[in-house]
């Protein structure tokens, strides 16, 4: 299972790689980065989206599974969905 959220985060690089992003003021640090991938929207958008699966920790150690998305057209990364 899993729930979508598509929330603003501030993304932490290192290395040009994701290393940690807060989401609603609490700090996730990244363990792993399962999978990338891009998605392109309709051609006349010109619109694509990288898109990372990734296991983050909060302060206190707990993992988590989430994928963050970059969305170009708007220059933010956002924290697309969370799994259970």
């Amino acid at each position: 299972m899993s729930k979508r959220y598509q929330e603003p985060i501030e993304l932490k690089l290192a290395d040009r790689r994701p290393r940690a992003f807060v989401w609603r003021g609490r700090n996730y640090e990244i363990n792993e980065v399962l999978k990338r991938w891009t998605v392109s929207g309709d051609w006349w958008q010109k619109e694509s989206r990288r898109l990372h699966a990734v296991v983050a920790a909060r302060h206190y150690g707990e993992l988590g599974q989430y994928e963050i998305v970059y969305v170009a057209k708007q220059k933010q990364w956002f924290l697309h969905r969370v799994y259970d």
